[in-house]
Parts: C-alpha cells; structure tokens; sequence
C-alpha cells in the first residue's frame, strides 16, 4: 500500500480485521458509486472537444459569442454565474472536471464559481497541442498547507 501512510495502513488493517475485507470491499465500492462527475465546458463552441474528455455530466459555462463589452459585462456575468450556480446545486459534485475555452474572465469567473459554490479544487483539462490533454490537479489547499 504505497499510497497510505504507516498510520493509515495500520488503522485499515485494523479495520479489515474487525469487518473483515467483504464489508470493507462492500463499503468501498459504495463510496466510488457516489462520485458524482462534472465536465464543465467554459465557452461550449469555441473549440473541438475530444468525447473523452467529457466525463460524468458536462455542463456548458457559455456558448458562442458572449457580450463582454465594458458596458454589458456585469449583466453578462451575472446571468451566467446564477445560472452556473443553479445547476451546480443539483448534485454533490466531488469531482469537477473544467475545459478552458473562450475568454480569460470567463474561465476564470467559471473556475472561481465552481470553488465558491462546491469547495471542490476542480481539475483543469489543460490543451499542450497536437491533441495532448493533460488533467492538472492543483489542489491548492494541500499544496499551502503541506
């Protein structure tokens, strides 16, 4: 068990020996079927989305041309922050999946969103060319506090 701590090892086998592997099993897979995945697409149009990519439910942030001119930015944000916020309360998200496309105030008010609404640090599905994805999990908290 590389990924656990002695402390750790020592409190599951503690554990497994009291309930046995079965119910620890049982318990386990459980706990893996109340994942609730998210894909948000930040500027659903901009840009050819691999289907892999998409993971669990997708919900597109924005789509196609949005007004962000000075004068209608606030009107513009808040539309889609309410909206964002809205489905975001519609299930216990755990895993939060972001695809930035569009704007950088619209990835950016989409990332903050989705930390402000769910304390989840989402995954950023970084694009590195020629069609190489790569999922960059920055978990901000453990990377302060370690």
């Amino acid at each position: 068990m590389e990924h656990l701590n002695k402390k750790a090892e020592r409190e599951l086998d503690g554990i497994i020996e009291e309930y046995g592997v079965e119910a620890v099993e049982s318990y386990l897979r459980g706990l893996s079927a109340k994942t609730h995945s998210l894909t948000v697409i930040v500027n659903e149009g901009m840009h050819a989305i691999p289907s892999h990519l998409l993971r669990g439910d997708v919900f597109s942030f924005s789509s196609g041309q949005v007004e962000l001119e000075p004068s209608s930015v606030d009107k513009t944000l808040d539309f889609l922050i309410r909206r964002g916020h809205d489905f975001l309360k519609r299930k216990n998200w755990n895993k939060v999946y972001i695809i930035p496309s569009g704007h950088p105030l619209l990835v950016t008010t989409a990332t903050l969103l989705v930390f402000r609404s769910l304390r989840v640090d989402p995954v950023i599905v970084s694009y590195f060319g020629e069609n190489s994805y790569i999922d960059v999990a920055t978990n901000i908290r453990k990377r302060i506090f370690e």
